[in-house]
């Protein structure tokens, strides 16, 4: 499983009860299913129509939005078609104004919309 270095350091400075990297509580042996405990997570957060798989869906977005491509994205979610890995991601409005004015830079004419801009900030159209 892809992890980064946060996650890394976490996990390692977790005590170790057992060989388990989070074992049962009550048994201390492999965690059968969390559903109860997220459900408490959830309505403690005060989160409405949450389900654990929306989780899923939150970190691929994040990870397009740091710049992921679709095809990486494809590989650590585990799909075999890039159109089941679209319905995972979802671009934000912030993440497509980022997309769309990173063509500024490219083009050359960011000199122009900086000058247009400081007209505008003296009055002028």
């Amino acid at each position: 499983v892809p992890m980064n270095e946060t996650v890394r350091l976490l996990l390692g400075s977790l005590e170790k009860t057992s060989e388990f990297v989070f074992p049962s509580p009550k048994t201390n042996n492999k965690l059968n299913q969390i559903k109860t405990s997220f459900r408490k997570a959830v309505d403690r957060a005060g989160l409405e129509d949450f389900r654990f798989h929306d989780l899923r869906h939150t970190a691929a977005s994040r990870m397009a939005e740091a710049g992921a491509s679709p095809f990486t994205l494809m590989k650590i979610l585990g799909h075999s078609d890039i159109r089941m890995t679209s319905r995972y991601t979802h671009a934000t409005d912030a993440a497509i104004h980022r997309a769309v004015g990173n063509l500024d830079a490219k083009s050359g004419f960011s000199d122009v919309s900086a000058t247009k801009q400081e007209g505008q900030a003296n009055g002028s159209p």
